[in-house]
């Protein structure tokens, strides 16, 4: 018995077996399987625009937002007078600040804001505390802030 192929018999080398087989696998993926070699673009072009917008909008920076109700406490000593407010956050990494409001009014009003962490974050209840002062010659009875239930009015007690 002889294996040796045929003399007439084409074989083509190893060497150019491979080529043809890798050619042939690289026309297939990038095909997109009716002959054409071109990807058609989405037919709604601007859901492309807003995915990439919600996309950098993910990776931006979190925006504060007004937090939940908390304790909240004003005191004036002399000409300061301080507003402080306590509470809890459900996880870790929060930032939380009085923001005084842009309104040239008297007292100054506040707004209670969170700043969500920007990544991951210890799930575990985290307590703050935040304060915020002003200056005034005038005894001040009350402060105005606002937090995520609204508006809210702190009692100021006067100390000597």
């Amino acid at each position: 018995m002889n294996r040796e192929p045929a003399k007439n018999a084409i074989f083509p080398s190893p060497l150019v077996a491979a080529s043809l087989l890798s050619t042939m696998l690289l026309a297939a993926c990038t095909s997109s399987g009716d002959g054409s070699e071109r990807a058609e673009p989405p037919a709604d072009a601007n859901a492309v625009e807003e995915s990439e917008v919600a996309n950098e909008e993910a990776n931006a920076d979190p925006k504060p937002v007004p937090c939940a109700a908390a304790a909240y406490a004003a005191t004036q000593k002399g000409n300061v007078v301080t507003l402080v407010a306590e509470g809890e956050h459900p996880t870790g990494g929060w930032t939380t600040e009085l923001v005084q409001q842009p309104q040239r009014i008297f007292p100054p009003q506040f707004a209670l804001v969170c700043t969500p962490p920007a990544g991951p974050a210890t799930q575990v209840i985290s307590p703050y505390r935040a304060t915020a002062s002003f200056q005034s010659r005038q005894a001040v009875r009350e402060v105005i802030l606002f937090d995520k239930d609204g508006r809210q009015v702190v009692p100021v007690k006067q100390e000597e």
